[in-house]
Formats: structure tokens, C-alpha cells, sequence
């Protein structure tokens, strides 16, 4: 997904301290994006701009600043501007955005009348691999039990698609994977789960259990290293003799980018 002179979502603007600082840096970055492109500049489809003007009319209404509601979803709020506004084009508003903002919204995606993509064009999970790593974007499905886990705290679960992490000359799988805010306590992890568990631990603290099996042999992966990348944490694993990881203190919130990376062993 490329973002033709908008912020990354995810980016901060940590300059920005009030409204009227986020109204200079957005005529800068709006400046940059016309003189580039021209009439192009303008890329939202009639269900961005709907989207758009849904988010700033609920912003409204529940009295939020774009600067408030860019620090509760965890998005930048010249991005955040440029939505509303209805200049992204939907390739530019990746689902994890309409995820946040549901959040930052306090607004369920079932309850969002409206989306910024074509129907039947809804952003579906996506695995991004590349030598020694995978990405996972996550699809507004996936997205809406994270989102519901997020605003009510009750016990949340999705199913996460097959993962595949190319290490060395190896190719290891994670498969049936499980995305869940359920108590630690009593979840059993079977042979190919893949599970974000929270309860259990402080508030805002999740857990992360992973299986590692070799693609080639079917049987699991043990002693080898495992590094998972959420949002800004990184944590670091060792595989146990039945392939088993662990990785501990997440925040659930700071769910992108999700990136599992392999340490192939010695």
C-alpha cells in the first residue's frame, strides 16, 4: 500500500500541541500533495469521503478536537484531517486506520454505517512475506473483535490466517491462529494456534503464545528464535521442545505494524 504525500497514519506529529498547530503542518503537507499531483491530489471515491464525513460529523458530535481524536486512536492528526476531508483515496486508509478510529470514536465497527472502500472491496488480512519475515495487515473482520475487545474489555476471539516466516533455508508455519483478549488461565494452546491472550495480566497487557512448525517436516521447530514486532514493541522468543513460544507485556492497543521475523539457529 503506498501513501502518495499523506503522513503515515501511525505517525506522531509530537510538534503538535494545539488545533491550530495541526491547521499549519496540514497546509504544508496539503501544499506538498497539490503541487505534486495536481488534480490528482484529490483521490476520494464517494465512500472515502462518505467515511469522512462520518468520522468528523460522530467527532462532533461527542465534542472531540482532530487532535484529540488523533491521540486516542494513535494516528497522526494531519492524516487524520486529510480523512475527513475527503482527500485519501481508500488505498491510502489501510483497515487498521478505520480500526483506531472506531476505537478513538468509542463507536464498534458494526456500528459504522459506512466505510471508505467499495463493497465487496473491503481490505481483507494480507501476508506480506519476505526472507526471514512476515507482516500481517489485518482485514476489517479481523479487526472487529479487536476493536470490540478493546472498548468493552469482555472476551473477544478471531481466527488469524496461516502465517509462513522463511528462515535460512527452512520455512517455518504458524497456522490457525487465534487473536483473543480471553483470560490466560485454562486457554489451551493446541498444536497450531497461534493466540494474543490478555485478562490475565495488568489492564492494557496482553501475552502472545505461538507453535512454530517446519513447513517441510510438519513436526514443530524447537530452539529456534522468534522476534515479534507490534506496533512499537518488540519482544524476543526461544521456541521450547514442542515448538512453543512466548511473548509477554503487550499492549493490544499498539497492534501495527505486526511482524513476526525469524532467528534461524546455528
Amino acid at each position: 500500500m503506498r501513501h502518495l504525500f499523506a503522513p503515515e497514519p501511525t505517525s506522531r506529529l509530537t510538534a503538535a500541541t494545539s488545533d491550530g498547530e495541526v491547521t499549519v503542518a496540514l497546509a504544508v503537507t496539503l501544499s506538498r500533495r497539490f503541487a505534486e499531483l495536481g488534480v490528482r491530489a484529490r483521490r476520494g471515491t464517494p465512500e472515502a469521503v462518505t467515511f469522512g464525513a462520518l468520522v468528523s460529523s460522530i467527532r462532533g458530535h461527542r465534542r472531540l478536537s482532530r487532535l484529540e481524536l488523533a491521540r486516542r486512536a494513535g494516528l497522526n492528526p494531519v492524516y487524520v484531517a486529510m480523512l475527513e476531508m475527503g482527500i485519501l483515496g481508500p488505498d491510502e486508509i489501510p483497515a487498521v486506520v478505520v480500526g483506531k478510529l472506531a476505537v478513538g470514536l468509542e463507536r464498534r465497527l458494526a456500528e459504522l454505517p459506512a466505510t471508505p472502500y467499495a463493497a465487496g472491496l473491503e481490505p481483507r488480512d494480507e501476508a506480506e512475506q519476505r526472507p526471514g519475515v512476515t507482516r500481517l495487515r489485518l482485514g476489517l473482520d479481523t479487526l472487529v473483535p479487536w476493536v470490540d475487545a478493546l472498548l468493552t474489555g469482555s472476551a473477544a476471539s478471531v481466527w488469524l490466517p496461516d502465517l509462513a516466516v522463511r528462515a535460512a533455508e527452512a520455512t517455518w508455519l504458524v497456522r490457525d491462529g487465534q487473536l483473543t483478549n480471553a483470560p490466560a488461565a485454562g486457554v489451551r494452546l493446541d498444536e497450531y494456534s497461534l493466540r494474543i491472550v490478555g485478562g490475565a495480566a495488568a489492564a492494557g497487557s496482553w501475552s502472545l503464545h505461538a507453535v512454530v512448525l517446519d513447513a517441510a517436516a510438519g513436526g514443530p521447530v524447537a530452539g529456534a528464535g522468534l522476534e515479534l514486532q507490534m506496533g512499537s514493541q518488540r519482544r524476543l522468543a526461544e521456541t521450547d521442545a514442542v515448538g512453543e513460544a512466548h511473548f509477554a507485556d503487550l499492549d493490544a492497543a499498539d497492534i501495527e505494524p505486526l511482524r513476526l521475523r525469524a532467528e534461524p539457529r546455528p
